[in-house]
């Protein structure tokens, strides 16, 4: 049987480690960064739709549904970033700026 992509990291040199664990913290920053739908958001902190799921208390179909809508409560959102250990801010500017 072959070994998985934790064991070969943790078989690694400490200062190795140390640089994987950075280029893909970056990795995952630029995604979040990009992420333009659900779907995005939560590929991009490596979790399913079923553990989304559970962190919601629904079933998988309706983290399905919720990610393929076009609109959504902001409630929704924010209770779906949530999930991924995120937290919404929302901004409303004038067009003066302010």
């Amino acid at each position: 049987m072959g070994r998985n992509i934790d064991d070969v990291i943790k078989s690694l040199p400490a200062d190795r480690q140390a640089k994987i664990a950075t280029l893909s913290q970056k990795k995952v920053e630029e995604m979040i960064a990009q992420a333009a739908t659900l779907t995005d958001f939560r590929k991009a902190v490596g979790m399913t739709q079923v553990e989304v799921a559970k962190e919601l208390g629904i079933k998988q179909n309706a983290v399905s549904q919720l990610e393929k809508r076009s609109d959504t409560y902001v409630s929704t959102l924010r209770r779906f970033l949530k999930s991924l250990g995120m937290t919404l801010e929302l901004s409303v500017v004038a067009k003066n700026g302010t």
